[in-house]
């Protein structure tokens, strides 16, 4: 999933979406595996059976905060509702 870049990769997201279709198999595995071994060092188990279900971004919003922890406008920043933008939830200026 890629939701665009952003000057803080700590900033939160609200991202909200479908199952666009799944993975069964080899396919499923190699995902598995990437993330394993991403966070563990090791390929994931095979102890189970695993599918995996590829999501589809229907909406998305990030969201900056100032020092009081509110939440503010972050230029270029959007909301996104089927893949447009949704200018009654813009966070742009």
């Amino acid at each position: 999933m890629n939701l665009g870049p952003h000057p803080s990769a700590d900033t939160p997201r609200r991202v909200s979406g479908h199952v666009a279709s799944w993975l069964e198999g080899d396919p499923a595995w190699a995902i598995a595996d990437r993330i394993s071994m991403k966070y563990k060092g090791e390929p994931y188990s095979r102890a189970a059976p695993r599918v995996v279900a590829l999501i589809a971004v229907d909406w998305m919003r990030a969201i900056a905060f100032d020092e009081n922890a509110r939440p503010i406008s972050a230029p270029g920043e959007h909301s996104i509702r089927g893949g447009r933008k949704d200018q009654r939830n813009s966070l742009a200026p």
